[in-house]
């Protein structure tokens, strides 16, 4: 049902292309030291450390993790922030159930199409990914769901791409960021989005979402310590853009 929205100012998206943050667009980040990767990992060909390509995708690279987490440095030779992931496209269950996984992600997701599942069960990882390119990406479903520890600011993503985002922070008790200026408008699956994230307390209303006949919305909010008046606008009836 539509609600009455207090009248809040959309706040302004960061462009997640900003040449200013990153000199370097071709390599993103190649040394990892600009302010864009905020970790200052050392990823160079002196510190054993360069910037590998790892082009698989799906099971393969979840393979990939699990082996890198199971025997150091693995048959890539580097640590796994200095991964050069820019020609991934499927992400799904990456980090899926690795409980104990909290490393920085200095990371070039921007070819990436599908994040379902990424940190499914990761109930400690709680790194900054704020300055991922997550553009092209459709699915994010049950992304961070039961990723107990995850808080990060996520206001600079461009999701204008996804449409299914059920389950997304489901279980994620911590997590309590203002995503409000996110353009949902692509959505079509909120289900249970939020469900048991007990620590979120945002005003969403400025999401103006599809009406429940163009998508499922069913416990977008349930057990969570959002104010009665979180839930989105509904778009009108009809309305399909």
């Amino acid at each position: 049902e539509s609600t009455t929205c207090p009248n809040i100012a959309t706040p302004q998206l960061t462009s997640p292309h900003d040449a200013s943050a990153n000199p370097h667009p071709g390599s993103f980040c190649h040394d990892c030291t600009m302010t864009l990767c905020k970790h200052h990992h050392d990823c160079t060909v002196s510190s054993g450390n360069q910037r590998v390509p790892v082009d698989v995708n799906g099971d393969d690279f979840k393979i990939a993790i699990r082996s890198y987490l199971s025997s150091g440095n693995s048959s890539y030779g580097t640590k796994i922030s200095c991964w050069d992931v820019s020609k991934v496209t499927d992400m799904t269950d990456a980090f899926s159930e690795l409980n104990d996984f909290n490393e920085p992600l200095c990371w070039n997701v921007s070819s990436v199409m599908n994040m379902e599942r990424m940190f499914f069960g990761a109930s400690a990882f709680n790194q900054d990914v704020s300055s991922w390119d997550v553009s092209n990406v459709i699915y994010m479903g049950n992304m961070f769901f039961s990723d107990y520890a995850f808080n990060q600011d996520l206001t600079s993503w461009n999701v204008s791409s996804v449409i299914d985002m059920g389950y997304l922070f489901n279980d994620a008790w911590a997590f309590n960021q203002d995503i409000s200026s996110w353009d949902v408008s692509s959505v079509t699956d909120m289900n249970r989005m939020f469900k048991y994230a007990s620590s979120l307390n945002q005003n969403l209303c400025d999401w103006a979402v599809k009406t429940p006949s163009l998508m499922n919305v069913s416990g977008m909010f349930e057990s969570t310590s959002c104010p009665n008046n979180a839930t989105p606008q509904l778009a009108s009836p009809g309305d399909t853009s």
